[in-house]
C-alpha cells in the first residue's frame, strides 16, 4: 500500500485565520451594540436580530473552515484494491473510494508556477488528485510508477498503454 498525503495549512489558512479573528471581534462589537438598540425596540429589533445573526453565521462559517484549513489533511491510500481518500480530523466533503478497476491512466500534468500534479484519470473522464505541487518532473514520474505498483497495473502509467498497444499492434 501506498500513501499520499497533503496537509492544508499554508498561507491562505493563516490568512483566513486572521479575518475570522478579525470578523470575531466586530461581531462582539455589534452584539454589544445590538444590546442597546434591542432596548430601543421597534424596528431596531429588528436590525439588531437579522444583522447579528447573519454577522454571527458568518462568524460561525469561517472559524469552522478556518480551523479545518489549519488542522485538516487529505490522504490518499493506493493498493490492488483501489484508491481511498480521506480528508480530516474535521468533517469535509471529498472522502471517497475508487475501485483500482475504474481507474483507466495515471496523468502527470504541469500547472505554471505551480510544478507538476499527478491525478488519476477514472473510466468516466473525471481526474481524481493524487498529488500536486512536485517540484521535478522526475519525481512526479517516479510517484506515477510507485502507484502504478501499488495499483498492481504497471501499465496505468501515462504512455505505458500506447506503448503497449503500439506493441500488440507491431505484433
Amino acid at each position: 500500500m501506498l500513501t499520499v498525503e497533503r496537509r492544508w495549512f499554508g498561507l491562505p489558512a493563516m490568512l483566513l485565520g486572521l479575518v475570522a479573528s478579525c470578523w470575531t471581534g466586530l461581531l462582539t462589537g455589534w452584539l454589544a451594540i445590538a444590546g442597546f438598540l434591542v432596548a430601543k425596540g421597534g424596528m431596531w429589533l429588528l436590525v439588531a436580530v437579522i444583522g447579528g445573526g447573519l454577522h454571527l453565521l458568518a462568524a460561525v462559517v469561517l472559524c469552522y473552515i478556518a480551523i479545518a484549513w489549519f488542522t485538516n489533511r487529505t490522504r490518499v491510500a493506493m493498493s490492488p484494491k483501489g484508491i481511498e481518500v480521506t480528508v480530516g480530523p474535521m468533517p469535509w466533503p471529498g472522502a471517497r473510494t475508487v475501485p483500482a478497476a475504474s481507474v483507466a491512466r495515471l496523468a502527470v500534468t504541469e500547472h505554471a508556477g505551480k510544478g507538476f500534479a499527478l491525478d488519476a484519470v477514472l473510466a468516466e473522464g473525471r481526474a481524481l488528485p493524487i498529488a500536486s505541487g512536485v517540484v521535478q518532473l522526475e519525481e512526479a514520474k517516479a510517484l506515477e510508477e510507485r502507484v502504478a505498483r501499488a495499483l498492481g497495473n504497471p501499465l496505468l502509467k501515462s504512455g505505458a498503454q500506447a506503448q503497449a498497444r503500439r506493441g500488440e499492434a507491431h505484433a
